[in-house]
Parts: structure tokens; sequence; C-alpha cells
């Protein structure tokens, strides 16, 4: 196999931790932060989301009335259309990436892969703490399977 061949493969691998660490989190939220693109694009649409809600509450430069009764600046009315155009490009990416990863399935898919583990949903909405090793074990399972990795591997001790 020549290093073109292997590069052109694209292999998930992921693994297991022993056991996750025991924090507020809860078990659902555990797992849908095992896909860490996912959690950071969700996180990025809403700072983006926040950031383009600020600058529709701005005044547009050339509507604001100087003290010399002139309009404001229309060079900062452009930078201002510019940078919302700029953002509005970067959340449009981001939401056809969210879509094409079909993240809005997420939290269902962890659920069913809980649920497949033994957590009830009462358990699910339980902070990661509350759970014994055993019980920790499974939501490192859940969080590895819920990636779909081509490869895992599993630490025994």
């Amino acid at each position: 196999m020549s290093v073109q061949d292997f590069c052109a493969i694209f292999l998930t691998i992921r693994y297991v931790e022993q056991e996750i660490v025991g924090d507020d989190t809860t078990a659902l939220e555990s797992v849908l932060q095992a896909d860490v693109w996912r959690h950071k694009l969700i996180q990025e649409e809403a700072e983006i989301n926040a950031k383009l809600e600020s600058l529709e509450k701005k005044p547009a430069a050339a509507d604001v009335e100087l003290e010399d009764g002139t309009q404001g600046d229309s060079e900062a009315t452009t930078a201002l259309n510019t940078e919302k155009d700029d953002l509005a490009a970067r959340l449009g990416d981001i939401q056809k990436k969210l879509v094409d990863m079909e993240a809005e399935t997420g939290p269902a898919r962890a659920g069913l892969l809980l649920a497949g583990l033994g957590f009830s949903d009462a358990d699910q909405k339980q902070a990661t703490r509350a759970f014994s090793g055993g019980w920790r074990m499974r939501l490192a399972l859940a969080r590895a399977l819920f990636v779909k990795p081509d490869v895992s591997n599993v630490a025994c001790s």
C-alpha cells in the first residue's frame, strides 16, 4: 500500500477510558460531549448567534445623526454589514456541518445507547458523580459508541 493510499483512508479511533470522572455533568450530557466536533460546532453556533444578535442591536453608523446635523460614516456601516455577512456565512457553514452529521439526533441516540446499557430515564438525568465505578465504565462505553468509531481500544487492567 502506498503512502497516498494509506493517507486516503480515514479511520475514527476511540480509546475507551476505564471510567469517566464523576462531576455535575449529567449522564446524557456526558455522552453528548463525547462527540467533540458536534459539541464544538454547537458552541460556535451559539457564539455566532449571540454576536449577530448584538450586531443587530447596534445602530448603523449611517443611521446616526452627528452633532453637525450630517449623517454618520458610511464606511463604518459597510464594515458592520461586512462583519454581519461574514458571520452569517460562517453560521451557514456550521449549520450545514451539523445537518450533515445529524447533530439534531444526538440526544435521542445518546438516550438509546444509555438505555441499552441499563440506564433508566431518571439515571440519564443524574450527575455522573452519583454513579459507582461500574456504572461510570458503562458511561465510558456509551461515550465511545456514541461517536461511531471504526476502531475502539478498551483498556483492561
